[in-house]
């Protein structure tokens, strides 16, 4: 049992590394909550989805460029901004045995980890749209035109591939489907009798 359990703290150690950076990479604020019950039963009833992400993916279109052809050249420039992430710092009920603190600690982490998943999709989406090939127009009102059609393809992307990775996680329950680095611990708080 307790090699079980190191395994356990070892494997959110690791999970934990890969969140910090990229918490400290994004500045992302966190709002810490407590998830608090008479018995884990309930908590896993009344929560289930304790955790959320708040993303700001903007962007702008910067003025374009002499393109060497003649005309102009650009593109819009995405960001992804005040990333807040709300989780539980505290999971617990009464008369928590040494088993359940685990159990509760490994539950928190996976929905942390999970919430860190959204900003690294948004992540790879803005990373994939900076590299899209340069719009070139004519003249600056048909760049303008183009520029702003991209940047709402990029915003209709950036939806989209955030509601895939909640399909394929289904909100965290089945993170394990997720290829890594997100993939990990599924956040489902099993509640077993004593």
């Amino acid at each position: 049992m307790r090699s079980l359990l190191a395994l356990a703290v070892s494997a959110a150690t690791l999970a934990g590394g890969f969140d910090d950076s990229v918490v400290q990479r994004y500045h992302v604020r966190i709002d810490w909550t407590e998830l608090r019950a008479p018995s884990c039963e309930q908590i896993e009833a009344s929560a289930p989805e304790p955790a959320r992400t708040g993303l700001d993916f903007s962007y702008e279109i910067p003025p374009p460029r002499p393109h060497a052809g003649g005309g102009f050249e650009g593109r819009p420039v995405f960001r992804l901004e005040q990333v807040v992430i709300e989780a539980p710092r505290v999971v617990s009920w009464p008369n928590m045995s040494a088993t359940d603190r685990a159990r509760a600690e490994a539950f928190r982490h996976a929905l942390f980890h999970h919430e860190v998943g959204h900003v690294v999709t948004a992540e790879e989406t803005m990373r994939a749209l900076q590299s899209e090939p340069l719009i070139v127009a004519p003249d600056i009102p048909s760049y303008v035109d183009a520029a702003k059609e991209d940047a709402r393809a990029g915003e209709a992307r950036f939806k989209h591939d955030q509601d895939v990775y909640e399909a394929l996680s289904d909100h965290g329950r089945a993170q394990r489907r997720v290829p890594p680095p997100l993939g990990g611990r599924d956040t489902i708080l099993f509640c077993v009798d004593r």
